[in-house]
């Protein structure tokens, strides 16, 4: 009868207990399904995790929670609770400083659940070790590919903390946390490669403006340069026709002996090889004229009357009317009413 009462008693107990797992279980479930909802929409990393532990917290799947991030050199980056409250600011501190639990140490280097049944008697070092008073610890590092980004704490039930159900749960959890704080970072990759590129678009943009107007500037400046440079040779055609050429011509209709008129010659044909180029236009739009023409034509332009040219160009007034009336025809204008010295000047433009 004693042994009916024990057994009977013992039933009650596991059955009392499996109850308790399977609502716990359920709650635990919950808590993760509404995480699960949180990362699908959150895209801001302090709020996903604020959210999390409090998600895993407010069906009671857990006791309380907490997550702590590292940064590449292994210093913590932030760190959030659900709760515990005032009672996280010591490890909050000491996470702050450096300074890992052993239990913490251990989480990162290892890959599976890291449970301890009972941290209030077996942590320490563990600054919360007095709110787990009749709870177990459930510890998971937080790693997607080859980053570790931190690790996830909560705190359940002392019986359930080795029900490998719960770590199955509880693994499961703390990796979607990693996924998702592996989207946020690609999130965050992609916005800062746009930003690069928009600043790199402006940066082109002003650039390629810059080179728009020193382009136009150096077209003008060439336009000035030409300008300045005809302007230039116009001066000195103009210079030696006025200045030197006459004197020239008065000088070979003087008494030269052969050794002066030589040198006259000379100094003719070198002015004329160096003015050649600037009546470069002319002889252009004036093709088959000869050089006789061609200075005739110069002449015409400047105003001169058939007599003064044929003085200049010690030839007869005859032969220079003969010399109009050939440059008249090789520029198209025989027995047309133009004028002759307009038209060489608008070729001459």
């Amino acid at each position: 009868m004693e042994r009916g009462l024990k057994e009977l008693e013992k039933e009650t107990v596991e059955r009392k207990w499996a109850e308790e797992r399977i609502e716990h279980l359920n709650a635990a479930l919950l808590a993760i399904l509404n995480v699960n909802k949180l990362i699908t929409r959150e895209k801001d990393r302090g709020v996903l995790l604020r959210g999390v532990c409090h998600s895993l917290i407010e069906t009671r799947g857990y006791h309380n929670a907490w997550i702590a991030l590292i940064d590449e050199s292994g210093e913590l980056a932030t760190a959030v609770e659900a709760g515990l409250g005032n009672y996280f600011l010591p490890m909050f501190e000491r996470l702050n400083r450096g300074e890992l639990t052993e239990c913490a140490q251990k989480t990162l280097r290892e890959t599976g659940v890291i449970v301890v049944e009972d941290p209030y008697s077996t942590c320490s070092d563990c600054p919360l070790a007095e709110k787990y008073s009749g709870r177990g610890a459930m510890t998971k590092r937080l790693k997607y590919g080859r980053k570790v980004y931190g690790l996830l704490s909560t705190s359940i039930p002392g019986d359930l903390v080795t029900d490998e159900e719960e770590q199955a749960l509880f693994e499961g959890v703390a990796g979607d946390i990693a996924f998702a704080l592996h989207s946020i970072e690609l999130e965050e990759e992609r916005k800062r490669a746009e930003e690069t590129l928009r600043k790199r678009e402006v940066e082109l943009e002003a650039q390629s403006h810059h080179l728009r107007e020193a382009n136009i500037a150096l077209k003008v400046l060439m336009k000035q340069s030409e300008n300045d440079k005809s302007d230039l040779e116009e001066n000195v055609l103009s210079n030696v026709k006025q200045l030197v050429t006459p004197h020239l011509q008065r000088l070979k209709m003087s008494r030269l002996d052969t050794t002066q008129e030589t040198l006259v010659n000379i100094v003719e044909s070198n002015l004329d090889n160096i003015v050649s180029q600037f009546a470069g236009k002319l002889t252009s739009k004036s093709i088959g004229l000869t050089t006789t023409e061609l200075r005739v034509a110069d002449l015409v332009k400047e105003g001169r009357t058939n007599k003064e040219i044929a003085e200049l160009l010690c030839l007869a007034e005859n032969t220079i009317i003969s010399h109009r009336f050939h440059i008249r025809s090789k520029l198209g204008l025989k027995n047309k009413k133009i004028n002759l010295m307009s038209h060489l000047l608008s070729l001459a433009g």
